[in-house]
């Protein structure tokens, strides 16, 4: 699978477990705290609130991280999961808890109810959230597992529907938790139903964000899976114009951001009414208690009740020791109120209202001012910024559009160009004059298509050469690609198969041409250049025709990649019945003219031994010794003749045994000895270096023989003065033996041509002393050699210190 999409899975990796456990701990303990909070009336400050905050999310990232540092170890459900989370906790218990405390005013009650709220609606809503994630990713996660669908078509419509419900998912889920906290709020707080709603608008502004985040997330993660399926069953996808994608995200974006900094205003609007009605309500009581017209410096309430206290507020005049003159107070506010001489108390009960009081002697003058009654200060500026919000919006908008045709308009005259390209084979640069990135893109797209042009153009002659070249090629020339399916062939080669027509479509069937006990053979062959094993190799295969083809095979790689191969087929079957003939040939003629020669030998070896003194003509004798000693040499080349003519063909005949090699040494030097005593040459031998082991071989004697009389001969023939040697050494599968000597040696050009038929160094195929030899020796003991399980080499040769020839044998098994 291309990209790589892991199978669906639990998580595996041990490292990732504990963190995970302890973020789950920790948010189980923050809920436990807040609730145990809000029940028992503990006081929630920022600070603490900061505090629980950084714990939670520290435990949340330690996760996160965790799993980051593990995720080639996890499924795409798996990472799809972690984000999520990692996103909802973040964006609600950093973004959300910090802007809620931003825009919305509460007490310490009021706060540590909305952090519980936010707590454990992120972590209900959110168990809820990636259940249905996990749900909803069965299809996509079956199409992993297994890599089919039944209805392609279909699938591919769910994941490209799939990122947008999960965004609506998001959506709802925010406006759900947002809409309780706010009742909630409202009812069970009793806060004011201004804060309320400004509580609600945090989760309308917040919605938006998060949901085109998550749709993001959702796309970039199922692509690949989109993309697996569109090559696997050449599916196109429903494409969605980028342009109007990001148009929709910026607008979001921007509204979003613009009704957040309305909140934001209207918080500030009302610290600053608070400050201004909170100074004034302290400067009308200092004043009351302060009045100069009162002599005993205790204020009447027809005094008090002048100050301005809008439409609901009012004053009182009473003992330091009474509570407030109404119980429509929370208890927090009545005990601040009894134990404090002096203060000024924001009570958020049912509605803002400011409570200012002083103590003078037994006295207590206060005064309350309800803040909703000014709230038309607030009405008045935010209209303004309410209107110029509508209207930037507006004219966002209107930019959107216009920037949307302009970025459409110049990608689809892009696109259509290209379309025109692609089916007329010419690009016409479109006319894009806009002065940014897309006159550069449309520049380079014209030059990069004009050079994309003129190579096609080199491309498609270059073929046609190619193609020509191959058609007027005699032998069959097939190309295949990795598969084996065959991509390219000539004619030649349903003529050199027998075919009526070329219509083998891979290797397999080109293999069901030849017969098949060699079919086994080509496929084999095939198989070990895909592998890797051989780059290429060359057989000799029968068909069913009875036709003899040679078929070379070789790899066609780039950067260690094998991208097919190449084979080339030629019909050798008049080159093999001319080479059967002209063997059988040599092995009659050979055959036939031993019966004589060895009968001329014969008869001129009576005549010198039996009749030698009748022979008292010395020109008789003579040319009796010139018959004998010819017949000799042509019975010699005769039976390398035979012995060439039965190798080749494999018609000999082995004896295989264990015998002693050394023994078999000591014979063939025993013969030869007289030939170094005429040259006044040393022979020597050196069994097992000092020790003198049994050497037991596992081969033919005779033919082992044979390769040492070819061996030590030539090396006699060759050596004029110094000696000849034959040095034999054990290792722990073979037996290796050298035979060297001190001889005028083999020019480093002459050396190639050793191990050839009919050729002698140091002399051409014309000009060779035919007296000397046929040239078959070091070939036929080559052969011999190999066949017995061997290897023949020329080990080192020079005109200083001799020639050295080594072969091997297989030691027999102990």
């Amino acid at each position: 699978m291309s990209p790589q999409i892991k199978s669906v899975s639990m998580i595996r990796h041990q490292s990732v477990w504990p963190w995970l456990v302890l973020a789950i701990l920790t948010i189980i303990g923050v809920c436990s705290y807040t609730f145990l909070g809000f029940i028992s009336d503990w006081p929630l400050n920022w600070w603490q609130l900061f505090l629980i905050i950084a714990l939670a999310q520290v435990c949340n990232l330690a996760f996160v991280i965790a799993a980051w540092q593990q995720r080639q170890s996890l499924t795409m459900l798996q990472r799809l999961l972690i984000v999520s989370w990692a996103a909802l906790s973040i964006w609600f218990w950093t973004f959300g808890l910090m802007y809620q405390e931003s825009t919305v005013v509460t007490n310490d009650s009021q706060r540590l109810l909305s952090v519980f709220n936010f707590f454990w609606e992120v972590s209900a809503f959110g168990i809820f959230y990636l259940s249905y994630v996990s749900y909803r990713f069965k299809p996509v996660a079956q199409f992993i597992k297994t890599g089919t669908t039944q209805n392609p078509q279909k699938l591919m419509n769910y994941i490209q529907n799939l990122p947008r419900q999960q965004s609506i998912m998001v959506y709802a889920l925010v406006i759900l938790g947002y809409s309780i906290g706010s009742l909630s709020l409202y009812y069970v707080g009793s806060a004011p139903a201004s804060e309320a709603w400004k509580h609600f608008g945090n989760g309308l502004m917040m919605s938006p964000l998060l949901a085109l985040f998550f749709e993001a997330v959702h796309n970039n993660i199922l692509g690949p899976v989109r993309q697996q399926l569109s090559l696997k069953y050449n599916i196109q996808p429903r494409q969605r114009r980028f342009s109007s994608q990001l148009v929709r995200a910026v607008t979001l974006i921007i509204l979003s951001s613009m009704c957040m900094l309305i909140l934001l205003y209207a918080q500030s609007f009302q610290l600053i009414l608070r400050d201004h009605v909170t100074q004034l309500a302290t400067e009308q009581v200092n004043a009351a208690i302060n009045d100069p017209a009162n002599p005993n410096g205790i204020p009447t309430a027809a005094r008090v009740n002048q100050i301005n206290l809008g439409a609901n507020g009012f004053s009182w005049v009473q003992s330091v020791h009474d509570p407030l003159p109404t119980s429509d107070f929370t208890r927090n506010i009545q005990a601040q109120y009894i134990s404090q001489r002096q203060a000024t108390i924001l009570d958020l009960n049912v509605t803002p209202r400011l409570i200012a009081f002083q103590s003078k002697d037994s006295i207590k003058v206060g005064t309350v001012v309800y803040l909703s009654d000014f709230y038309y200060v607030i009405k008045s500026k935010m209209f303004p910024i309410f209107v110029i919000t509508i209207i930037v919006a507006l004219l966002n908008v209107v930019a959107a559009i216009i920037f949307m045709k302009l970025f459409s308009q110049s990608l689809s005259r892009l696109i259509r160009a290209v379309e025109y390209a692609k089916h007329h084979g010419k690009f016409v640069k479109p006319d894009i004059s806009t002065g940014d990135e897309f006159e550069e893109l449309s520049e380079t797209f014209a030059t990069y298509m004009s050079q994309l042009s003129d190579r096609t153009r080199e491309l498609r002659h270059s073929h046609a050469r190619l193609e020509a070249s191959v058609e007027a090629l005699s032998h069959g020339f097939v190309m295949t690609d990795p598969n084996g399916l065959i991509i390219t062939r000539n004619a030649a080669v349903a003529r050199v198969l027998g075919l009526a027509a070329a219509t083998v479509p891979d290797l397999a069937e080109l293999a069901s041409c030849i017969s098949r006990s060699e079919a086994a053979k080509f496929m084999d062959g095939i198989a070990k250049i895909q592998n890797g094993k051989q780059t290429q190799t060359k057989l000799q295969i029968t068909t069913n025709k009875n036709k003899d083809l040679s078929i070379f095979i070789t790899s066609i790689r780039s950067d260690n990649h094998i991208l097919g191969l190449v084979i080339l087929i030629q019909d050798i079957t008049e080159e093999a019945v001319a080479k059967r003939s002209r063997d059988e040939f040599f092995s009659i003629a050979s055959h036939e003219l031993r019966t004589p020669l060895t009968a001329i030998r014969g008869n001129t070896s009576m005549l010198q031994h039996y009749y030698h003194d009748q022979l008292k003509d010395p020109g008789v004798s003579s040319m009796i010794n010139d018959i004998h000693e010819s017949s000799v040499r042509l019975i010699n080349i005769v039976n390398d003749f035979l012995d060439m003519s039965r190798i080749e063909q494999k018609r000999i005949q082995w004896h295989f045994s264990d015998f002693k090699l050394c023994d078999a040494v000591r014979e063939t030097l025993a013969d030869l000895s007289s030939t170094a005593r005429e040259k006044h040459l040393k022979l020597s031998i050196s069994c097992n270096g000092k020790t003198d082991a049994p050497i037991i071989v596992r081969a033919d004697r005779d033919r082992t023989k044979q390769v040492l009389y070819n061996l030590v001969g030539n090396a006699l023939k060759f050596t004029d003065k110094g000696s000849v040697s034959v040095q034999l050494t054990l290792s722990h599968h073979a037996c290796e033996v050298i035979v060297a000597d001190t001889g005028q040696g083999i020019a480093l050009e002459d050396q190639k041509y050793l191990f050839r038929k009919f050729q002698q160094a140091n002399h051409s195929l014309i000009t060779r002393d035919t007296a000397s030899g046929t040239g078959l020796g070091l070939y036929i003991s080559k052969m011999l050699i190999e066949s017995m399980k061997g290897r023949l080499w020329l080990e080192h040769s020079s005109s200083t210190d001799g020639t050295r020839f080594g072969f091997t044998l297989p030691r027999a098994h102990d």
